[in-house]
């Protein structure tokens, strides 16, 4: 394989990572609607399961970080403002 082939899979990947992410983000604010829940409480969970995911996956750099829950509520809260 050639550079441009490297380059091409690399953007093709990070559209359909960009498509697959929004496609998530907008069937939990579907469910949040019909559950009743606020669309902050779907977004915190999402934002508390990938952080999970990513420790229980081996990340630790994460999970080294103290307080990473309460940073987890805040970088939540503030996308959930912007």
């Amino acid at each position: 394989m050639n550079i441009t082939q490297h380059v091409f899979i690399i953007v093709a990947s990070c559209v359909a990572l960009g498509v697959g992410a929004s496609w998530l983000v907008d069937a939990a604010a579907r469910i949040a609607k019909w559950f009743g829940i606020s669309q902050l409480v779907i977004g915190l969970l999402l934002l508390a399961v990938t952080v999970g995911l990513l420790v229980m996956l081996g990340d630790h750099e994460l999970s080294r970080f103290e307080g990473s829950g309460l940073f987890v509520v805040l970088i939540g809260y503030l996308v959930y403002l912007f």
